[in-house]
């Protein structure tokens, strides 16, 4: 069976629909709204782009675990601890059904995201922060609105 080409993301909206989907996965673990879900949204969005870049196959390798939650914490966080010098970066994964994970891993793996011209873990940040009112309080002390930016 031949393997399907990941569609290339074009534009925010579809990002931001990944973002919603993604989001909705991750509350039907419970995860709590505002940062705890864009840190467990972090680690996976960061090793789909660490492969689409560098062609590192730490991406892939997750894809086929059968235990992705236990991959993950056990081999591929250590891993970019090693590898980046970063154990204050990447925490270990607190999602508690595998189902979540293996949802998030397939919905991500169906788009190429570096074809979009975009600081995607800033979109998925800024997603994050702006759809989550409750937590702005929290998040908003790192967030700087786009139009000041510009």
């Amino acid at each position: 069976m031949k393997a399907n080409k990941p569609e290339c993301v074009k534009d925010k909206t579809v990002l931001f629909d990944i973002f919603k989907r993604v989001e909705c996965c991750l509350s039907q673990d419970s995860a709590e709204p505002g940062l705890p879900r864009f840190f467990e949204f972090a680690n996976l969005l960061f090793l789909k782009l660490l492969e689409e870049r560098q062609k590192e196959p730490l991406w892939t390798s997750l894809k086929v675990q059968r235990d992705k939650t236990q991959y993950l914490n056990g081999f591929l966080i250590p891993t970019l601890h090693t590898k980046y010098n970063a154990a204050d970066v990447f925490a270990p994964t607190q999602i508690t059904q595998e189902t979540v994970i293996k949802k998030i891993v397939t919905l991500l793996d169906k788009y190429h995201l570096t074809s979009f011209d975009s600081d995607i873990l800033g979109d998925a940040y800024e997603y994050f922060l702006r759809n989550n009112i409750s937590s702005k309080q929290n998040l908003g002390q790192f967030f700087t609105p786009r139009h000041i930016v510009k």
